[in-house]
This record gives structure tokens, C-alpha cells and sequence, in this order.
């Protein structure tokens, strides 16, 4: 080969610009040519003349050419910031590029989740989209580090700056190296605001917090805009971020352990003494910074009071939060009391029943309980047997019993009504009518003696009773009252309770726009307080309300999004919510996905072995397999539900539905007459009451009228008519598919 030409080093550049002006020539000769160089501020000078020489000599070819850059990158150096800036280039235009909106990056997350293979149910969306802030770079990394590594992603650590940092997280090399190259053009004042800035999080816009680190707010104000210049900062809708978390975490994590621990004693102090008229700082914030300050035992005194306010507001996950950290470490035995209890309440709060029964059961064993906190903690037992799905019987009725007790004790209407609620629900869930009419005629008594207010808790448990003897319309009357006054108290909580129950009373009446209406207020609410339970519940709640309105493809949605919250709950129910999407997926016809729910079905009930969880699923599943016309599955899934349910006929979810079924397994093995019989029964016990179990019921009526007239009765006819008045479109649908209704 030969040997190469050698050339002076200041003629290199020149050989090689002009080599690469002709392979440009000689390739948009052939097509268009597009030529992207990103992060060209951090381009070399040769570079730069190569790409100004092709710019300028090259403006009426078929290349585009596209350069990427930090605008604040670019101020710092020379070549760059010239060559985008060169106004002799005619076709050059420069276009400044936002976050991404929140639709795009969910898209571009997505796209991640799909080309990993992964479930996008699975992943955090919510959460990415919050650390990332739009950066594309971001969301991307946070997105993969979730795929690789769960929980204990880079993510959790990014989130836990506000509270429990790690001692030191993994930030990707790219980012800490642009990082260091800011920080090293910043001048004290700035770095010291910094410093703050990153300790202070969503709070860095309060210039007067700056006195921690001796700054004024004028000071301040002029550090923070030229933070902003460099690109750390952002300006959103008046006020000032981090461009995203990841460079807060850098910031942080590059303050010393020291001086951060010193940071955040002295903003705890600083914000505890902020007068009660101006104060900002909520208690769980000051107790956070005095925590990570070192200073434990005013962090205690400010948690006890935080968290108070935060469970009374629904802020049940921010109090469980610290509450963890503190009871994990000694304190002084009145505080630990207190602290536990607090924690118990936040749990239960959320539904997270196994993680609050080990704290009951501490406060259970110490002393120095008084009676109201001995009230309000043997009514979270009762809760807690409730939720942990156990064989409806004694158990729980004993807790709710002691409940009950403690309660009266304190003489205090609103924990007697609590208390009166979990001895409805026990007697409910028990099968026992005496034990539900007890306690509504209690409810009844103690709203008849009180001369004040009535509290919500004893309307709504009088509603439950009713609701649970059929009477729905005189239950949403008295969850109206209870609602309007958890509305005027703003209690989250008791409002998603509320509505939950409002709209299936509604549902049950057939009214579904009220129905709705009353459920996406409760899934509000129980977002809101973070308690993935409830909001799974609301959601399978809204699926079934569509399915029976005949809205079958937004069933489907809601019943997917039920699947994934529920996914996220501490102590799930899958079975009715996956039996309820396969129902509403059987009726938009997509029957294989359906047959998929069915079997999740099948093993969240072997998993929770509980009677009724077993009672829902062979219910479910029995009315399914008439939907498929497997006639003898749905015989024997009901006669399997007939044995599980005997004695505890009236604790049976869905009673509507379990009647349909014993009257259609009753023609098949009993005869006709005895079909007949049950039915007339249920007509009489559900008109007039309960419109949708009436429905069931009717649906059987004209499947026997058939059988053995031909044609329906006249009072048939008239109950059917009904039927389409109320707008159960969705139901009539099903009753066709089961066989029970013709066209």
C-alpha cells in the first residue's frame, strides 16, 4: 500500500473538512442526507469548523442537518454558541425544546415497558413521570432501572429524598460529569443556595428559608435565577424546580453528611418557629428534617402532632411513613404509646391489615391505654379481622363486640357509631339477621337520643343495616345525611367510605348516573389517602355498574384498572374483581382474555382459602359458565355453593345472583314447581326494594313462563317492561346469553 501523504498539523483540518464536504456532495447525490450530531457544546473546535464550513457552503443541497445542545451549555463555549448563532446561514433555524408533556412521555415509557417485554400494569407510570419532570434522558433510565430492579430501583431512592435518604444512590455517570462541570462554574452564594435548594425539595422557592445558609432574599432570588440560567433549575406555572430529580439527587448527595445533617436540623428549627399565621411547613415536614437532623426527640413531639392532622386530612401514607421509622427505636413510654397507635390508625386506614395486626397486638399487651384510645383500638381489631378475610363467624363478632363495649364506655356517639358499623357488618358477614337488626335498632335509638348533630358513623351504620334487609332507598337517604356532614368536615376517608356505598345503593336501584357519579367521587378520595384496596373495589364497582348499564367496553376498562390496583394492595381481594372483568369481557366478545380472568379468579381463591372468597368465586364462576351455556358446570359450581353456604344463606355475597342460581338448579333437580315456588318467594322479598336483584329474579320468571306457557304472563311482561325502564340494558343482555330471557 502506499505510504500516506504527511501533512502540517494546521492543514489536517482543512484535508479533512474538505474530505468531508465531498462525501456529503457525493451522498446527497444519491438521496437526502440527514446528519444529526447531538450535545454539540461539547464538540472540539475542529469539529465545529467542519460542521460550520458544510453549513454555510451546503445550503440549498438535499442534507439536513441537525444539532442538539443545552442552551446553558452553549453560553460557555465559543465555537458552538457561534456556529447556531451565525446569521449568514439562511436556512438555519433554532427551535427550543420543552419537557415532554405528560401524553408523550407516558407514550415514550410505554414504548420501554413493550420493548422489555414487560406489563405496563406492572410499572410505576405516575411515579417515573414525577422524578423524570419530562427529560426524556429520565425517563427512559427510570424506566429501565424499574424493569431491572423493582422496588429497590433508583427511583425509590430518588423518592425517599424527602424522607429516609439512603447514604449515597448510583446516579449515571453522563449526568454526574455534566453535573460537576456546572458546579465548578458556580460561584459560593450559588453553591451554597444549591446546597439548600436540594435539601429543601418542592419547598426551594421560599427565599426567606435561605437565612440557614446567611443568604438574604435578595441574595437568594439572585442565586436561584442563576441556577435557573444553568439549567439546574426550571420555571413552572410562577414557581421554581429541580429539571428533574436525578439532579437534585446529585446536589444532594453532593453536600457532605455533615453539613447535610446540619442543613436539615436548622430548616426544622427554622420552620417550627415560623409564626401560626404564616406557617406553611406541616408538622410531618419539620419532624422529617429534625430527624435526618439528629435532634430524635423533637422530631417525636413534632411527629405526634403531624400525624394527627395528616390521618384527620387522609394523609394516612405520609403519617405511616414516619410513624415506621420512629416506633422501630426507644422512647419514652407514653410517646411509644402514642406512636403506635397513630401508626395503627394510618394502617388501617390504607386496609393494610397484616402490617397494623402485630401493632395492635403491642398496644393490646402494654398499659396506660385510656379509654377512648382503648376504644378506637379494639375497634381497628374488629377492622382488621374483617380484613383479613378470615371464616365469617365468631371471631370477628366477638372483636366487634369488644368494640361495642369499649366504646360505650366513652359515652362518645361518633366511636359507639364505628363500633355499631363493625357489629352490623359481623352479623352481615356471619349470616346473622338477629345480630344486623340489633344493631340497627341501636343505631336507631342512639339517632332518636341525640339532640345535636347526628355523626355520620351512626347513619351510615343504620344505612348499612338497611341496605343489608333490601331497603335500599331508605339506606342512600341516610348516607346523604352522613355525607353531607364528612363534606363539611373535608374527611377523605369516611367520604370514599360513603360514596362507595351511596352509589351501590344507587346501582341497586338502577339508578346508574348517580351510581357513577357517587363512585368516581369515592375513587378520588381513596387515591387521594392512598388505599389501593378501596380503590380497587370502587373501580370493580364501576365495571359492574357499566356492564349491567350495557357499557361493555368501558366495563372492560374499568375492570382493568381494578386488576392493577388491586395488584398494588396490600392485602388484595382478586376474586370478585377478576370474575367481574371476565364478565364484562365475555360481553364485549373477547372471550379468550375473559377465560384468562376466570382462571386468575380460580387462584386468588385458592390462595385466600377464606369462605368468602370461596363464595364469591363459585358464585362468579357458575354465572359465567351459564353465560358460555355450560349448563352442567354451572349445576355443580351451584350446588357446591349450596353446600358452602348452608346455614350462612344470608352472608352470601351477590343474593340476587345466588337465588337465580338455586332457582335454576331447582328446576333441574326439584321439578318445575319448585322453580316456581322459589321464584314467587324472591319477587316478593326483592319488589319494590332491590330493582336488581328483582331482575334476576324476573330474568328466571320468564325463563319458567317459557318452559311452560310459551310466552310470557302478563305480570311478567309488566315486570320486564320495568326492567328496560330502569336501563338495566347491560343485565338484560346477560340474562339472554345465560339463556334465561330469548332476544
Amino acid at each position: 500500500m502506499p505510504k500516506p501523504a504527511e501533512w502540517a498539523a494546521e492543514v489536517i483540518p482543512l484535508r479533512l473538512a474538505d474530505s468531508f464536504l465531498k462525501a456529503v456532495e457525493a451522498a446527497t447525490e444519491e438521496s437526502p442526507l440527514v446528519l444529526v450530531v447531538d450535545d454539540v457544546h461539547a464538540a472540539d473546535n475542529a469539529t465545529v469548523a467542519i460542521l460550520h464550513i458544510v453549513a454555510r457552503k451546503l445550503p440549498r443541497t438535499r442534507l439536513l442537518l441537525i444539532l442538539t445542545a443545552r442552551s446553558h451549555e452553549l453560553r460557555t463555549v465559543a465555537g458552538p454558541s457561534a456556529l447556531v448563532s451565525d446569521g449568514t446561514i439562511e436556512v438555519l433555524e433554532t427551535l427550543e425544546l420543552e419537557p415532554l408533556p405528560r401524553e408523550a412521555a407516558e407514550r415514550l415509557v410505554a414504548a420501554r415497558v413493550t420493548k422489555a417485554e414487560a406489563q405496563i400494569a406492572d410499572v410505576p407510570v405516575a411515579r417515573i413521570l414525577q422524578g423524570s419532570n419530562g427529560n426524556p434522558l429520565a425517563l427512559e433510565l427510570l424506566t429501565q432501572e424499574w424493569l431491572a430492579h423493582g422496588s429497590s430501583s433508583l427511583l425509590g431512592d430518588l423518592e425517599a429524598l424527602n424522607t429516609q435518604p439512603a447514604a449515597n444512590i448510583g446516579i449515571p455517570r453522563a449526568i454526574g460529569a455534566v453535573f460537576e462541570r456546572q458546579i465548578r462554574r458556580l460561584d459560593p452564594p450559588t453553591r451554597a443556595a444549591l446546597d439548600l435548594a436540594a435539601v429543601l425539595g418542592r419547598r426551594l422557592a421560599d427565599l426567606s428559608l435561605y437565612q440557614v445558609v446567611e443568604l438574604s432574599a435578595t441574595a437568594a432570588g439572585e442565586a436561584l435565577s442563576r441556577l435557573k440560567e444553568e439549567g439546574i433549575l426550571r420555571e413552572v406555572h410562577g414557581g421554581l424546580e429541580f429539571r428533574n430529580e436525578l439532579i437534585r439527587a446529585q446536589a444532594y448527595y453532593a453536600v457532605v453528611g455533615p453539613a447535610r445533617q446540619q442543613l436539615h436540623r436548622r430548616l426544622g428549627e427554622v420552620l417550627d418557629q415560623q409564626p401560626d399565621a404564616s406557617k406553611q411547613a406541616p408538622k410531618l415536614e419539620v419532624a422529617w428534617h429534625l430527624l435526618r437532623g439528629g435532634d430524635r426527640s423533637r422530631a417525636v413531639s413534632s411527629a405526634i402532632e403531624g400525624s394527627e392532622a395528616a390521618i384527620s386530612s387522609g394523609g394516612f401514607l405520609e403519617a405511616e411513613q414516619i410513624l415506621t421509622v420512629l416506633v422501630r427505636e426507644p422512647s419514652r413510654e407514653d410517646d411509644t404509646r402514642r406512636l403506635r397507635l397513630l401508626l395503627a390508625r394510618a394502617l388501617v386506614g390504607q386496609s393494610k391489615a397484616d402490617a397494623a395486626a402485630p401493632v395492635l397486638a403491642l398496644l393490646e399487651q402494654g398499659a396506660g391505654l385510656s379509654p377512648r384510645e382503648r376504644a378506637l383500638a379494639t375497634r381497628m381489631q374488629a377492622t382488621v379481622a374483617y380484613l383479613l378475610n378470615q371464616e365469617p363467624g365468631l371471631g370477628y363478632c366477638n372483636a366487634a363486640d369488644a368494640a361495642l363495649l369499649a366504646a360505650r364506655e366513652t359515652g362518645d356517639p361518633e366511636l359507639i357509631g364505628n363500633a355499631l358499623f363493625e357489629c352490623a357488618r359481623s352479623g352481615a358477614n356471619a349470616g346473622d339477621e338477629g345480630r344486623v337488626a340489633t344493631a340497627r335498632e341501636q343505631a336507631q335509638v342512639a339517632i332518636s337520643e341525640l339532640t345535636s348533630e347526628v355523626p355520620p358513623m351512626l347513619s351510615y351504620s343504620k344505612a348499612y343495616c338497611d341496605f343489608f334487609f333490601f331497603e335500599l332507598a331508605a339506606g342512600a337517604r341516610g348516607l346523604e345525611s352522613a355525607i353531607k356532614t364528612w363534606n363539611a368536615r373535608q374527611d377523605p376517608a369516611c367520604l370514599s367510605l360513603g360514596y362507595t356505598a351511596y352509589g351501590t345503593c344507587k346501582q341497586g336501584l338502577g339508578d346508574f348516573e348517580s351510581a357513577c357519579e357517587a363512585y368516581r367521587k369515592a375513587l378520588t378520595f381513596s387515591t387521594r389517602i392512598g388505599d389501593d384496596l378501596r380503590s380497587a373495589v370502587i373501580a370493580s364497582n364501576l365495571c359492574v355498574a357499566k356492564l349491567h348499564q350495557g357499557d361493555f367496553g368501558s366495563a372492560v376498562r374499568f375492570g382493568e384498572l381494578a386488576v392493577s390496583t388491586a395488584g398494588r394492595a396490600f392485602s388484595p381481594r382478586l376474586v370478585s374483581i377478576h370474575l367481574n372483568l371476565a364478565a364484562s369481557l365475555f360481553m364485549n366478545g373477547q372471550q379468550d382474555t375473559a377465560l384468562k380472568s376466570v382462571r386468575e379468579a380460580q387462584e386468588a381463591s385458592n390462595r385466600e382459602r377464606s369462605w368468602f372468597a370461596t363464595m364469591e368465586f363459585l358464585l362468579g364462576r357458575a354465572s359465567i359458565a351459564l353465560q358460555t351455556r355450560d349448563v352442567a358446570l354451572a349445576l355443580d359450581l351451584t350446588e357446591a355453593a349450596q353446600r358452602v353456604a348452608w346455614g350462612k344463606e344470608r352472608a352470601v355475597p351477590h343474593a340476587g345472583l345466588f337465588d337465580m342460581l338455586t332457582i335454576h338448579r331447582a328446576l333441574h333437580v326439584d321439578g318445575l314447581d319448585a322453580a316456581r315456588l322459589l321464584t314467587c318467594q324472591c319477587r316478593v322479598k326483592y319488589r319494590g326494594r332491590h330493582p336488581l336483584y328483582f331482575v334476576d329474579v324476573t330474568g328466571c320468571s320468564a325463563w319458567l313462563d317459557m318452559m311452560s306457557f310459551g310466552a310470557y304472563s302478563e305480570e311478567t311482561r309488566g315486570d320486564l317492561n320495568l326492567v328496560d325502564e330502569l336501563g338495566f340494558a347491560g343485565l338484560r343482555a346477560i340474562l339472554v346469553a345465560q339463556g334465561f330471557l330469548s332476544q
